[in-house]
């Protein structure tokens, strides 16, 4: 997992929003290049420990729905670290040498950010990622 980058560093100062909870569900829509819907997720962060080939402490991400359904799974963690308001979360926690992560940050209403591919050299911007938290029904 990728370590904040100098763009990011505003947002690992600044608090974390209040409405964070590990115990609400996330809805994460990604959009390839051309701003067309890629993938949604469910996920449900977690306070356990994940096990990933970085070094810092991340945290399990449970991944509770994904549409379409990938063709195989290639990585079993799923992991995110919150530092302020920046928000990182791998979805390929579990491979040392291939890196697919969400990264962006918590606004007052949601997430807004990336997805970034890559190796241990080199990463790519494929597409916007908007996450929103899923309210308990009454």
């Amino acid at each position: 997992m990728a370590t904040p980058s100098d763009e990011h560093e505003d947002l690992t100062s600044m608090p974390t929003p209040a409405y964070w909870s590990t115990e609400t569900p996330w809805a994460f829509t990604l959009l390839d290049s051309d701003g067309r819907i890629e993938t949604v997720f469910i996920m449900q962060f977690t306070d356990y420990p994940a096990e990933t080939c970085s070094s810092g402490e991340s945290k399990q991400v449970d991944i509770l729905h994904e549409s379409p359904p990938p063709p195989f799974r290639s990585a079993r963690e799923k992991a995110y670290r919150l530092y302020g308001r920046l928000l990182v979360i791998a979805l390929t926690a579990d491979l040392c040498d291939v890196h697919n992560q969400l990264q962006g940050e918590l606004t007052e209403n949601g997430f807004v950010g990336t997805q970034i591919v890559g190796d241990m050299f080199e990463f790519t911007e494929i597409g916007k990622v908007y996450g929103v938290p899923i309210p308990p029904i009454p």
